[in-house]
């Protein structure tokens, strides 16, 4: 289900916006807003990274550090996305 929810903006938060959708960034205000709320919802643990930003961060390893500090950023991100998974399984269960 969709709800609308106005948003109103001025200033550099609106000139940010504006920009992302005038260069073709985004198609619309609405992908703006809901990419910024899917980083911060990334940020605080509410929902996982995507596998695309884990893979850029992968590939950019590979090409600056030796394996060992792949392998070990590679850990840590498996750790990570464990970690979030199972503060958000708790959070469901004690909610019912």
């Amino acid at each position: 289900m969709t709800e609308v929810v106005p948003v109103r903006l001025k200033g550099k938060l609106k000139d940010i916006v504006d920009t992302l959708v005038g260069t073709g960034v985004y198609g619309s205000k609405s992908e703006v807003i809901r990419s910024g709320i899917r980083r911060i919802g990334e940020e605080h643990g509410l929902i996982s990274k995507g596998a695309r930003y884990h893979i850029r961060e992968l590939q950019s390893m590979v090409r600056e550090k030796s394996p060992e500090e792949a392998m070990e950023k590679l850990e840590r991100i498996s750790d990570e996305i464990w970690a979030r998974r199972k503060k958000l399984y708790a959070q469901s269960a004690s909610r019912y």
